[in-house]
């Protein structure tokens, strides 16, 4: 079973934080391997994915569920930050990738938000606890998400101004303040409402 904490762990996980090139070629070289030779391989010997002992399957049971409006695909975030895909799903991502040629992992990316394009030049990178901004020209940042969930990188993105300083820490910093606000805000009328129907 292929799935986003994959994505998360390949894309970063296991590489020194100052090796990104690596991790990016990794992550394309992995992807493209899965896409050739072990989709229907990993889905046909019933290979099971557990995330800290429990099936993935049973944690979707609880977990928020996603829709990608393009292709119908849906996934799962696990503990506010790790996406995954599963079941039908994650054969109809795998069949939109073989019919497409496109990346595995590149698609999964794309799909969950992980992978974010911010110009023609300059794309995020949404690992573990950080998110990497890498340009064509070379220039890298790393920013800690630690303590920052799914929901509010998310909010962040599709709202963040972009016309900023995408290597500047201040504009990072800024933009993730403000979706925490928004995540605050929104959380508080929702237990208003929920206390007025008490």
């Amino acid at each position: 079973m292929i799935n986003s904490l994959s994505v998360s762990l390949v894309m970063g996980e296991h590489l020194p934080n100052n090796n990104y090139h690596k991790a990016d070629n990794y992550s394309e070289d992995f992807g493209d391997n899965l896409k050739t030779s072990n989709d229907n391989k990993i889905a046909h010997r019933g290979m099971t994915v557990y995330y800290k002992g429990v099936p993935l399957e049973e944690w979707s049971e609880k977990d928020p569920k996603y829709t990608d409006p393009k292709t119908g695909v849906s996934w799962y975030v696990r503990d506010g930050k790790y996406p995954y895909f599963i079941g039908d799903d994650e054969k109809k991502l795998c069949e939109i990738c073989k019919e497409s040629g496109e990346s595995l992992i590149m698609k999964m990316g794309e799909i969950t938000g992980l992978m974010q394009k911010l110009d023609d030049k300059t794309m995020a990178y949404v690992n573990l606890n950080e998110i990497n901004i890498r340009s064509k020209d070379g220039k890298a940042l790393t920013i800690d998400t630690s303590g920052v969930s799914y929901d509010v990188l998310m909010d962040m993105f599709k709202n963040i101004d972009k016309h900023g300083d995408y290597f500047s820490r201040k504009y990072w910093k800024d933009n993730i303040d403000m979706a925490n606000k928004r995540s605050i805000e929104n959380k508080n009328r929702i237990e208003e409402k929920i206390m007025k129907y008490m």
